[in-house]
């Protein structure tokens, strides 16, 4: 059951509970073919975002606990047209304004430029699990649920842009 103090895993075909296919996620909002237009960033909202992040529990460890996971506030980033896709520049500097005190992993550049290298780099909507693009279906779920509750989150703190 996700709860938003502890999300605890699931089994069965899909062991998350979730479809990233599900509505209320954006459909495709990057253009593989160049810039879009970007949403004015809500820093402070997103910066209350990532902290509510960072408390949250998957089984008994934090959901947000690896380096990679910064992929997932990546993706939330580009689908929401805060970011462009491969912007990498961009999101530094973005995660230097919105960083809260305390988290669990550190930022680096190289570990969420490795998107480009997993199925993580596609709209939210289009993830599906591949074994050679996610690595263990473990991972897997557990970005799947990070990037969920960040979308989640988002919409719940009244940040979600109008045009997407």
């Amino acid at each position: 059951m996700l709860t938003s103090n502890n999300i605890q895993e699931k089994s069965g075909a899909d062991p998350i509970g979730l479809r990233p296919q599900s509505e209320g996620f954006p459909q495709r909002a990057h253009h593989r073919g160049g810039p879009t237009e970007l949403n004015p960033l809500p820093a402070e909202g997103l910066r209350e975002v990532l902290t509510q992040v960072m408390s949250l529990r998957y089984g008994d460890q934090p959901l947000f606990r690896r380096q990679y996971h910064w992929q997932a506030v990546f993706r939330v980033m580009v689908d929401y047209h805060w970011c462009n896709t491969g912007d990498y520049d961009r999101f530094g500097f973005i995660v230097s304004q919105i960083m809260p005190e305390k988290v669990n992993a550190p930022y680096k550049r190289d570990s969420v430029k490795s998107i480009s290298q997993t199925m993580f780099q596609k709209p939210f909507c289009e993830w599906h699990y591949e074994r050679v693009m996610c690595g263990s279906r473990r991972a897997y779920d557990r970005m799947c649920v990070l990037t969920q509750k960040l979308f989640e989150l988002v919409d719940a703190n009244g940040l979600k842009p109008d045009n997407v």
